[in-house]
This record gives C-alpha cells, structure tokens and sequence, in this order.
C-alpha cells in the first residue's frame, strides 16, 4: 500500500475529530446565545437519538425532533431557571466526542440552587448529532455510548 495514502487517511480522520470537537462546542456557544430551537435545526439531527443520564432509575431515549421538544419542555417544567455549559470536550475517535458539562439551575417552587456535572458522549454524522448518551461519571457515559476504555 502507498504510505502516502495511509497519511492522508490518518490526516482527514483527525481533521475530521477536530471538526466534531469544534462542532460540539459550537453547539453549545449556539444554546446559550441562540437557545434552543437554534440548536435543535442547526446542530441535531432529525434522526437524533437523546439519551437521560443513564444513572437515573426512570431515564429513557428521546427520538428525533419532536420528543427531543417534549425532553425539553419536560425540563423547562421542572426547573425555574437553569444554565448549562459546556467545561471542556475531547475527541474519543471517529465520529464521538466527549464533552464534560455543568449545569447550575433552581427547581420550581425551591429557592435552593442545584449544581451538577456530568459528562456526554456525542456522536456526530455529517456535521449533526445522532446521539447523546449523558451519565454522571465519565466511565459510565464512556460504557453506556460503547466506548469503555
């Protein structure tokens, strides 16, 4: 085989995870400032699979578009105000990234703030998330997404 080909198919696949990296966090610079529905046209794809943190006892999959709106519709009735951000993101290889989030929010009726950190493992198709598997800890997110080390 041509090495010379080999380095370009090692060069676009890193080229790509960087794109996927950059993808990710442009998807949450596009939240905060744009909101949601921004987020769900420009950075989720209609086919989208959105997993609850995988910890919790009723968690469940939230398919394309219109569950994803009633996931967050879900969410905005629970909580009063709420802020995610995203801490840092990493390329796992190929098309999955790993992005540890905060999220500091007060729940309705409570005047007591919540904090909490969990991480995500986004996998990307053409530029789009496909899916999002979210956990507490980074090994759980890392086994629930397939991708244990």
């Amino acid at each position: 085989m041509d090495s010379g080909h080999l380095g370009c198919t090692r060069d676009t696949a890193r080229e790509m995870s960087r794109e996927n990296v950059e993808t990710v966090r442009r998807g949450y610079e596009m939240w905060a400032r744009d909101g949601f529905e921004a987020v769900l046209s420009e950075f989720v794809a209609p086919d989208v699979e959105l997993h609850d943190i995988v910890e919790m006892p009723d968690g469940r999959v939230w398919r394309g578009h219109d569950e994803a709106r009633a996931m967050w519709t879900q969410w905005q009735e629970t909580w009063e105000e709420f802020q995610f951000s995203l801490q840092d993101a990493a390329d796992l290889g190929g098309p999955h990234v790993l992005a540890r989030i905060s999220a500091v929010g007060r729940i309705r009726g409570s005047e007591a703030s919540v904090e909490l950190a969990f991480y995500e493992v986004w996998t990307l198709r053409d530029g789009k998330g496909v899916r999002r598997i979210a956990a507490v800890e980074r090994d759980a997110a890392l086994k629930a997404a397939g991708l244990s080390e």
